[in-house]
Protein backbone atom coordinates (compact mmCIF):
# COMPACT_ATOMS: atom_id res chain seq x y z
CA UNK A 1 0.00 0.00 0.00
CA UNK A 2 1.32 3.35 -0.91
CA UNK A 3 0.14 6.67 0.75
CA UNK A 4 1.23 9.75 -0.08
CA UNK A 5 1.51 12.90 2.36
CA UNK A 6 1.13 16.38 1.25
CA UNK A 7 1.06 19.66 3.59
CA UNK A 8 1.07 23.69 3.68
CA UNK A 9 0.76 24.43 -0.02
CA UNK A 10 -0.34 27.76 0.18
CA UNK A 11 -2.10 28.14 -2.87
CA UNK A 12 0.87 26.74 -4.51
CA UNK A 13 -1.09 24.38 -6.70
CA UNK A 14 2.05 23.85 -9.29
CA UNK A 15 4.46 22.68 -7.11
CA UNK A 16 1.68 20.56 -5.43
CA UNK A 17 1.10 19.32 -9.22
CA UNK A 18 4.65 18.20 -9.66
CA UNK A 19 4.61 16.44 -6.29
CA UNK A 20 1.57 14.30 -6.78
CA UNK A 21 3.15 13.95 -10.39
CA UNK A 22 6.68 13.35 -8.46
CA UNK A 23 4.70 10.51 -5.93
CA UNK A 24 3.19 8.06 -8.97
CA UNK A 25 6.79 7.62 -10.07
CA UNK A 26 6.67 4.82 -7.03
CA UNK A 27 3.30 3.25 -8.54
CA UNK A 28 -0.66 3.73 -8.08
CA UNK A 29 -1.14 5.66 -5.03
CA UNK A 30 -3.67 4.35 -2.68
CA UNK A 31 -4.44 7.10 -0.50
CA UNK A 32 -3.41 10.48 -0.40
CA UNK A 33 -3.57 12.96 2.39
CA UNK A 34 -3.51 16.60 3.01
CA UNK A 35 -2.56 17.89 6.11
CA UNK A 36 -3.77 21.58 5.69
CA UNK A 37 -3.06 25.40 5.05
CA UNK A 38 -4.18 24.94 1.32
CA UNK A 39 -7.35 22.81 1.83
CA UNK A 40 -8.88 23.77 -1.43
CA UNK A 41 -5.23 23.31 -3.19
CA UNK A 42 -5.75 19.84 -2.82
CA UNK A 43 -9.16 19.41 -3.79
CA UNK A 44 -8.37 21.40 -6.73
CA UNK A 45 -5.91 18.88 -7.50
CA UNK A 46 -8.18 15.96 -6.67
CA UNK A 47 -10.62 16.80 -9.26
CA UNK A 48 -7.87 17.84 -11.97
CA UNK A 49 -6.21 14.11 -11.58
CA UNK A 50 -9.56 11.93 -10.72
CA UNK A 51 -8.60 11.37 -7.61
CA UNK A 52 -12.06 11.58 -5.71
CA UNK A 53 -13.41 8.83 -8.83
CA UNK A 54 -11.94 6.09 -6.06
CA UNK A 55 -12.72 8.04 -2.39
CA UNK A 56 -9.49 7.92 -1.81
CA UNK A 57 -8.55 11.70 -0.96
CA UNK A 58 -8.28 12.66 3.02
CA UNK A 59 -7.78 16.07 3.93
CA UNK A 60 -7.77 18.30 7.24
CA UNK A 61 -7.92 22.16 7.59
CA UNK A 62 -4.66 23.74 8.73
CA UNK A 63 -4.95 26.79 10.91
CA UNK A 64 -4.98 28.95 7.92
CA UNK A 65 -7.59 27.30 6.05
CA UNK A 66 -10.24 28.13 9.13
CA UNK A 67 -10.05 31.90 8.17
CA UNK A 68 -8.84 32.17 4.53
CA UNK A 69 -11.00 29.19 2.74
CA UNK A 70 -14.25 30.22 0.84
CA UNK A 71 -15.80 26.34 1.77
CA UNK A 72 -17.09 24.34 4.16
CA UNK A 73 -15.03 20.81 4.41
CA UNK A 74 -16.78 18.33 6.93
Amino acid sequence: MLCAIFSDSHGDTISLEKAIIKSRAYGEIDYYFYLGDGISDILYMAIKFDLLLNKNVFAVKGNNDFFNSKFNYE
